[in-house]
């Protein structure tokens, strides 16, 4: 078994990836990719070597090692646009120098991941009671898919996320659905308090529906089966 890491720049590489690793899985090859895995394979920069490899099975790690960077702050729509391996602490920065707050930041968990991370894992954090869930704080997310597919949930406007449901699906979702490759966060004015501290991560009581609709939901996302997390 091959392993081997990218580290996509942005949302184009991780589809080329992802579209490659999907295609060799369907030939019948042994393909596995994970999302912001450890990185300790070889490093490549181009998708190309995995055909090479594939006929002894490929071990795909994706990292957002590249894939950082704030694209907007707004302080008018009070939203800041960023890619999925900021790092929440440089959105905090960015949006404090406009005036305004990300309160996720505030919780000791939430500071120390990259934003996709934090949706991604969706920890319990301690500031939920006060300033509400991290749901609340995401209008849109750009996802590359198993099939490496980019697709776009939610809008800039607060007023109008058509994409909500599925946002709410991805968060604590791990790497089952695709590479979380952008983030539209909205933000609040000012700083009103500090929050400290950090909660136990709470369990959801699964179902048998719950994980059939999760099942048919990661087929279409992910057909090929190459995902993992």
């Amino acid at each position: 078994m091959n392993r081997i890491t990218f580290s996509p720049e942005d949302s184009h590489a991780a589809a080329r990836i992802l579209a490659e690793c999907s295609r060799l899985a369907r030939k019948g090859h042994d393909v596995s990719v994970t999302i912001f895995g450890t990185g300790t394979g070889d490093s490549a920069q181009d998708e190309t070597v995995l055909e090479d490899m594939a006929p002894e099975g490929i071990s795909v790690d994706l990292n957002f090692d590249n894939l950082s960077g704030i694209a907007e702050v707004s302080p008018a729509d009070m939203l800041v646009r960023a890619k999925g391996g900021t790092p929440v602490s440089s959105i905090a920065v960015a949006a404090e120098e406009s005036m305004l707050w990300f309160p996720h930041y505030d919780d000791s968990l939430g500071r120390e991941m990259n934003v996709a991370s934090l949706l991604m894992e969706a920890p319990v954090l301690s500031v939920t009671e006060e300033y509400g869930g991290l749901r609340e704080y995401i209008l849109s997310v750009e996802l590359v898919t198993g099939a490496g597919e980019k697709v776009h949930f939610g809008s800039r406007s607060i007023k109008d996320v058509a994409g909500y449901e599925v946002i709410a699906m991805l968060l604590g979702s791990g790497g089952r659905y695709g590479m979380i490759t952008g983030v539209t966060l909205r933000l609040i004015p000012g700083r009103t308090g500090t929050a400290s501290g950090s909660a136990e991560p709470g369990k959801t009581e699964e179902n048998e529906p719950l994980e059939r609709m999760t099942a048919k939901i990661q087929k279409v996302f992910d057909p090929a089966g190459i995902l993992r997390w």
